[in-house]
């Protein structure tokens, strides 16, 4: 459908708006392409964005990191680009002086928590759940196979797991519990697909049971495994029926994650439905034993690759372009145990192009690395015990004295987090402005979030934690795994971001008995000393980098030929 039949059929209808958002029917996870409404109606590809669309206009709502790309990629003639505003003020700003203006929205890409906090909002408009006459659940229809996350790699069993969340329903005095995040599912089941190309995650919802029988509803999934007894395989269409056998029966469900197609079918079945958040979200952000053991086996591989690619970059990449970076770097990944695949897509991003927060190139921007400007290099992998993300940033050629002085704040941004110890129980929100305060210092800033939660072989932003001035509220605990990514973006010229994932853990007991939490670094990777201007370091944040890179080499090193072990040496050397 393109954006003028979608406004045709908002005109015979008498519908004065329509709010699109990015999702499917599993709010908030990865989509494929062609399940993509705003990129399909506006061209717009980042991962966050709604589109109102008027009968005469659309208006795409963005954040910070695609203040630059959404105007480069849609049509200014149709779409109007706003950066950092909400949908009820949008609404208010362009049909507020119609009574009673008629509001439409995809009921199964919107959650109940989203479409409530608008009618609150505009308690003036009518807020209308389109069901399916527009918009159906925007899935798309392929077979997916489905495999085991082995107790190797999870740390703990499905059964175990269904036990904890039966103990949950006990406490809370429910009957069962309907879990539709994607991810939440895969966790809890230990089950993972490959039906997205970054992220491994099953795309069903589940019905669990206080006696631990689960209703799996998904489509066109192919086990490779015999599914135990209590778990049943249904098909989404079958949601209304079984929810049928809940009557008057309470279920616990997640407002913010559950469609508003699904609190509707629950409320037609007279299911005593529960708002609670979803429990798999806290629990599974702490990681067992197991998983940190694997994570970190994980981050060596990924360092391994990721350093030889840096050893190539360096020494014959001439000539090389974007899209030549993401391939080899491809390469170098993949010949690694437990590889999957990657865990986005890969941001390489020369010169200008940096300076757009999550560009990826593609063969109309493909730009050619030249000497003389900056590589911002975002990238990550999948292994079965792991996931990664890692940000480097990289000269080609003689840097500028301000490339070098802006890289070097950004790099005492990610110190001063790195090394920061703070009381448990301390916010991501909290913890964004100890990132920003060397920057601000500067009257600099960068506009997205300082750090985002990352799962264990499933989806590379994982939450509810994450260091973030907006969204940063959720306290950090001991066993979660966060980025640290400081930037510093000059639009038209280059962008800098250097990330490391770190494990959450707690310090040794204080004399007084407060309890502490520090940061380990997973990510193996040099940072670009080339960038660097000590003189605008701080003797102690000279010592954490040399620490860093001498940590670096150690673990490396054993795992390169001569040629890599002496540039990497020269790489990891001291300041």
């Amino acid at each position: 459908m393109t954006l003028e039949e979608l406004q045709a059929k908002l005109k015979k209808r008498k519908i004065d708006a329509y709010i699109v958002t990015r999702n499917n029917m599993f709010l908030g996870q990865d989509v494929l392409e062609e399940e993509n409404r705003l990129f399909g109606l506006t061209g717009f590809s980042g991962s966050a964005g709604t589109l109102i669309v008027l009968q005469d206009k659309a208006v795409l709502l963005v954040d910070g990191r695609y203040e630059l790309q959404a105007p480069r990629q849609v049509d200014a003639a149709k779409v109007d680009v706003v950066c950092g505003s909400r949908v009820e003020q949008c609404l208010s700003d362009r049909l507020g002086r119609r009574k009673s203006a008629r509001v439409a929205f995809n009921a199964w890409t919107c959650s109940y928590a989203q479409a409530e906090a608008w009618r609150r909002a505009l308690p003036d408009f009518q807020f209308i759940a389109d069901n399916s006459e527009i918009f159906d659940n925007n899935l798309n229809r392929k077979n997916c196979r489905v495999f085991e996350h082995k107790i190797e790699f999870s740390g703990t069993d499905r059964m175990e797991k269904l036990s904890w969340l039966a103990g949950r329903m006990k406490i809370c005095g429910l009957d069962g519990w309907f879990i539709t995040l994607a991810d939440s599912v895969s966790w809890l089941l230990n089950i993972r697909s490959n039906c997205l190309p970054d992220t491994p995650l099953v795309r069903a919802y589940a019905l669990v049971d206080k006696n631990l029988g689960v209703c799996l509803f998904g489509d066109n999934l192919d086990f490779d495994f015999r599914l135990p007894g209590n778990i049943r395989l249904l098909s989404t269409a079958d949601i209304p029926q079984i929810l049928k056998k809940f009557k008057n029966r309470g279920i616990g469900v997640s407002a913010e994650d559950a469609s508003c197609r699904l609190t509707d079918l629950m409320t037609a079945a007279k299911v005593r439905c529960r708002f609670e958040a979803d429990p798999c979200l806290a629990e599974k952000a702490v990681k067992n034993p197991v998983e940190i053991g694997g994570i970190i086996k994980a981050h060596l591989r990924d360092g391994v690759a990721l350093t030889k690619f840096l050893h190539w970059l360096d020494t014959k990449a001439a000539a090389k372009t974007e899209l030549d970076i993401v391939q080899k770097l491809h390469d170098f990944r993949a010949a690694g145990q437990n590889f999957f695949s990657e865990s986005f897509g890969t941001i390489a991003a020369f010169g200008s192009n940096g300076a757009i927060v999550h560009y990826q190139p593609d063969a109309k921007t493909n730009a050619e690395l030249r000497d003389g400007s900056l590589l911002l290099l975002d990238s990550g992998a999948q292994y079965f015990d792991g996931t990664t993300d890692v940000t480097r940033t990289v000269a080609v050629g003689i840097p500028s004295a301000e490339m070098t002085e802006n890289f070097t704040l950004v790099l005492k941004s990610h110190i001063a987090l790195a090394s920061a110890v703070f009381p448990a129980g301390t916010s991501g929100a909290q913890l964004d402005a100890i990132a920003r305060d060397p920057l601000w210092r500067n009257q600099k800033d960068f506009n997205h979030g300082t750090g985002h939660g990352v799962g264990c072989f499933l989806n590379v932003h994982e939450g509810p934690q994450s260091i973030s001035r907006n969204h940063g509220y959720y306290p950090l605990q001991p066993g979660m795994v966060v980025s640290i990514e400081p930037g510093y973006y000059l639009a038209g010229q280059y962008g800098i971001r250097i990330e490391n994932l770190a494990l959450t853990e707690s310090c040794p007991e204080t004399e007084n008995g407060e309890a502490f939490c520090r940061f380990k670094i997973l990510t193996l990777a040099p940072v670009d000393k080339r960038l660097v201007n000590k003189y605008l370091m701080s003797s102690g944040e000279i010592s954490w980098l040399n620490q860093y890179h001498e940590t670096v080499f150690r673990q490396l090193s054993p795992f390169m030929d001569e040629d890599e072990k002496i540039w990497l040496k020269d790489a990891c050397s001291p300041l």
